[in-house]
């Protein structure tokens, strides 16, 4: 039974890696677009949420895999009734801008 086990999670594991590298290349124009914005504005304001609303989370998972990659970097910030990330552009990811613009 163990072997079994073992072998439905490993499936399900590669399942789902195989299924986030497929995403990534059908979203990969969607990357490229907020490494450009980062770029363009310099830094990069994503809510987490803010007091009485709800939060659309567009591009968070995105900007967590650009952050894993050592493209961007965050800054947690606060205000009164709100709390966002601060992304800005590695030294790795301005490179990476610069060969996207070229």
């Amino acid at each position: 039974m163990e072997l079994n086990l073992k072998s439905i999670l490993i499936n399900t594991a590669e399942n789902e890696c195989q299924n986030k590298v497929q995403n990534i290349k059908n979203d990969l124009a969607s990357f490229k677009e907020i490494l450009l914005k980062i770029s363009k504005q310099k830094t990069h304001h994503h809510t987490l949420w803010v007091l009485g609303e709800e939060v659309e989370a567009k591009d968070e998972m995105h900007l967590e895999l650009l952050e894993k990659a050592g493209l961007v970097i965050s800054k947690k910030g606060y205000s009164d009734q709100s709390a966002y990330l601060e992304y800005s552009l590695t030294d790795k990811g301005k490179t990476v801008v610069e060969a996207i613009k070229s």
